[in-house]
């Protein structure tokens, strides 16, 4: 289990942060130099980070939800202020080392430099919690034109992925988003993986969530594969850290899809209304099946004439899904990061971290095109900076006429 590691790592920080918050405490005047106010201060520490514990061990109830949701909000703020305090540290050494003519050392020691270095500090990481917060909760529409040599008829796509349903992303968050699609008005739309957040009995308010999906209006209805969340899990701090295990979906997912109007493929192509087929496909790490095995993609069965769409959760295999013969590979997973500094390296991890690429086959008679989304929701801290909640538009031209 990870728990462990993941809890040093994050007491450490936090005792990093207690710490820094102390010695900035200490250059107030009265009455925050009283013991009262100390002894306030190290509780109400103490309590708000003890939060994500509470929330990892307690069983499944309102108080969990509550816990989990009001740490996720802290991890994120949590994040921006040690970044705020290590900036600081890099900044004064930087200030030593070239300025030491001068600027004395007096300076960086006395308490008025402190007390304005924290204020500092506080705005910094206030104001960046408080825009990556808002920011989260504000749904974005991403456009792309894609043209495929193919016979049919020109058609729209609305891609949507990483709505994480639970302690997090709930019923307000989905109404947005549905207004958003059926404001495009989709031909189909298609969800690209993690659809839950590993938890169930996390959703807020299940039937609200599925009149939200019934209301979703698509010409050729709406179709779903599953992501690496989608299955039951713990969840630390909205990470899951709990890698050994067979990790399988909940039945009441596939039941509550089903009951959403949601069509469901697991490792499964479907030829709709003989125009167009779509794959989804099971998620590549977490494939949720009893030999944790998901069917490669030449196994599937397609007419390639055409216009042959994939869903998978995780943009990888790219070369291979374009060496098979799909016209439109549709994924999400990344987030783009969803926050920073982890928005500065996604694109190390992944050929395409956010948006639209083309990849030919090896013998360089076929084009795919490979879009993925930021997703809809977060995991872990409730935040994102640097990166943005989105729903897709893909407009399809197919360049032989129907």
């Amino acid at each position: 289990m990870l728990v462990p590691v993941f809890s040093i790592l994050y007491l450490i920080l936090n005792f990093f942060i207690a710490a820094e918050l102390y010695i900035w405490i200490r250059t107030f005047r009265n009455p925050f130099r009283w013991k009262k106010a100390k002894v306030i201060f190290v509780a109400g520490y103490i309590i708000l980070t003890s939060l994500i514990f509470a929330a990892y061990f307690i069983p499944d109830s309102t108080a969990k939800m509550v816990f989990s949701r009001i740490s996720n909000y802290y991890q994120g703020f949590l994040i921006n202020l040690s970044m705020a305090l290590v900036g600081s540290h890099i900044l004064a050494f930087i200030l030593k080392l070239c300025f030491k003519k001068v600027i004395t050392k007096d300076f960086f020691k006395s308490g008025k430099t402190k007390f304005m270095a924290g204020w500092i500090c506080a705005a910094l990481a206030i104001g960046f919690s408080l825009y990556g917060f808002v920011n989260a909760n504000n749904i974005h529409v991403s456009s792309y034109d894609v043209n495929v040599d193919k016979a049919g008829e020109d058609m729209k796509i609305v891609l949507a992925a990483d709505t994480h349903l639970g302690y997090s992303i709930g019923v307000r968050n989905m109404k947005q988003m549905v207004k958003k699609i059926n404001e495009l008005e989709p031909d189909i739309v298609c969800f690209a993986g993690d659809i839950f957040d590993n938890d169930f009995d996390s959703l807020d308010d299940r039937e609200g969530i599925k009149k939200e999906f019934l209301s979703i209006k698509s010409k050729y209805g709406v179709y779903a594969c599953w992501g690496n969340h989608d299955v039951s899990d713990k969840l630390f701090g909205g990470f899951t850290v709990n890698p050994g295990g067979i990790k399988k979906q909940d039945e009441r997912m596939v039941e509550f899809l089903k009951d959403s109007g949601v069509i469901l493929l697991e490792d499964e192509a479907m030829e709709v209304g003989d125009k167009f087929t779509v794959i989804g496909r099971r998620d590549m790490s977490k494939p949720g099946t009893d030999d944790e095995k998901r069917m490669d993609i030449f196994e599937f069965e397609f007419d390639k004439s055409k216009l042959v769409i994939d869903m998978d959760h995780e943009p990888a295999e790219l070369q291979e899904t374009a060496d098979a013969g799909v016209d439109l590979d549709l994924c999400g997973h990344t987030h783009n990061g969803q926050f920073f500094p982890l928005t500065l390296f996604i694109g190390l991890m992944w050929e395409n971290p956010a948006g639209y690429i083309q990849k030919t086959s090896t013998d360089g008679q076929h084009t795919m095109h490979n879009i993925v989304t930021e997703g809809v929701g977060v995991y872990g801290p409730f935040m994102r900076t640097f990166s943005n909640s989105e729903i897709v538009e893909i407009n399809v031209h197919l360049n032989q006429g129907g």
